[in-house]
Formats: C-alpha cells, structure tokens, sequence
C-alpha cells in the first residue's frame, strides 16, 4: 500500500476512562484520513472484521493514568511519518511485534520493499 508522507500537530492530551494517557490531533491531514480509509479497505476486503468505534488516532503515553492531572499549559508537537508498520500485540501486554513496514512509494511509482517480497 502505497504512503505518502503526512505531518500533524499532536495539540490535544486526555485521559481516557480505561486509563490511558494519550497525545491527539484536533485535526487530522487528509493524508492521515486517506490511510486509515484504505487500511480500512484492505482489511475488510481480507475479511477482517472492523471496529465499530469513532477512529481516534492517538499517541499513547501512558497506561494506568486514571486521575493524573494534565498540564494546562498550552502544547503543540509536530510528528511527521513518510511509512507505516504493522505491527501484533503479545498476549498478556508483553509488547508488539514487527510484521511488517510499509515505506512511502518511490518517485518511480514502485511497490514499497516489503510488499514486493511477497
């Protein structure tokens, strides 16, 4: 799947109910919706099931942050990302593997490495 590059401002903290500490965009690129739209696609053309809640792209800071108290002052942090990787949870909260990394598409058009050596 081809990617192409994307920029946003992570301008937004919360703690969610379930404890998560997160960093959030108020918006996203359209680059940013584009991805996620064809990821949604690819997934549910293999037959994959999707989530039925609101997407709410995020950085997660933190678990197990129910009652911190957030900084008022105002915050901005840019991030930029030209790829993507996929990537599957241990069992148990043991981390994340590594399955895949999708790089952004060459100026000649071609398939990102990874989707060529299948």
């Amino acid at each position: 799947m081809p990617v192409e590059p994307l920029a946003l401002v992570l301008d937004r903290r919360e703690v969610w109910p379930n404890g998560v500490a997160s960093l959030q965009s108020r918006e996203q690129p359209p680059a940013l919706r584009r991805l996620h739209r064809a990821s949604g696609d690819a997934l549910a053309a293999a037959g994959v099931a999707l989530e039925r809640r609101p997407w709410k792209p995020h950085v997660t800071l933190v678990r197990r942050a129910s009652g911190a108290l957030l900084p008022q002052e105002p915050f901005a942090l840019g991030w930029s990302a030209d790829a993507f990787v996929l990537v599957e949870s241990k069992p148990g909260g043991g981390g994340y593997v590594v399955l895949d990394t999708y790089p952004r598409t060459s100026a000649t058009g071609s398939a990102p490495k990874s989707a060529r050596s299948r």
